[in-house]
């Protein structure tokens, strides 16, 4: 559900981009400013959206905002577009400030305003161009294969790792010169994840053409839903084997038709 309001979002803003005759595509875009539209089409879905909220981590180490890293999109149960979300951290550091001053005990402690954050939907958004702009000129990402494998580890790791991210994705908006590519080289920067040690739910895929400007003519957007720590299958699974996505080049693995 979430996947589909994504992507028909994406799909809408490249539409709107091509009617108005811009001279640069959706794919000219970096994933900040696609957080906008993404967080509009969610709140017409009914979900509250709460911007860069600060990942608690380590509550018991109190640290400091700046120490914080920040989620793209946390999505609260209830609708509106502004939703307070509890912040855990801070509210231990009130705690600890009531606690050592002179009316400790004395006066009610308010209640928490706002979702707690193990009931919202954490979401990471990265995009990785085949073709990308660079100083505004378009040309090929010498990156590209290293940037969409690091993309997939880098942000899963962070939501798996999150005590507070019970539910959550990456949702990774792919750029490429074909469709095909995509098909490719997708299952591949999974497989790499895979062998690096990050799990995560099978993902989905919703691909749609765009306007060759730069060398991209299909966006793909790619969500995958996080496996947290401490769950079944999730990499802090005290016993049994962590239970692995197949992708199409680990099936062919095992036919024994993978290549190196």
């Amino acid at each position: 559900m979430l996947a589909t309001m994504a992507a028909d979002a994406l799909a809408a803003h490249a539409a709107a981009l091509a009617a108005e005759g811009s001279p640069r595509g959706i794919d000219a875009l970096d994933e900040t400013s696609l957080h906008p539209v993404l967080a509009r089409a969610f709140v017409a879905g009914g979900h509250g959206v709460t911007r860069e909220y600060l990942y608690p981590g380590r509550v018991q180490d109190r640290p400091r905002g700046t120490e914080r890293e920040r989620c793209d999109l946390l999505l609260t149960p209830a609708g509106g577009a502004i939703e307070p979300v509890q912040d855990p951290v801070r509210e231990a550091v009130r705690s600890d400030l009531e606690e050592a001053s002179l009316f400790a005990g004395l006066l009610p402690r308010p209640e928490p305003r706002g979702s707690a954050p193990e009931d919202c939907y954490w979401l990471e958004v990265k995009t990785v161009a085949q073709y990308e702009y660079v100083d505004g000129v378009p040309g090929p990402n010498r990156r590209y294969a290293s940037g969409l494998v690091r993309a997939i580890k880098t942000d899963l790791r962070k939501l798996s790792a999150e005590p507070f991210a019970r539910s959550g994705a990456l949702a990774l908006v792919l750029f490429t010169a074909h469709e095909e590519v995509a098909r490719h080289d997708v299952p591949i920067a999974l497989h790499r994840a895979l062998d690096a040690g990050v799990l995560f739910r099978p993902p989905l895929q919703r691909s749609f053409e765009i306007i060759d400007h730069a060398g991209n003519t299909r966006c793909t957007l790619v969500w995958i839903p996080s496996l947290p720590d401490g769950e079944p299958g999730g990499p802090s699974e005290p016993s049994g084997q962590p239970r692995r996505v197949r992708t199409r080049r680990s099936r062919r693995r095992r036919e024994g038709h993978g290549q190196g």
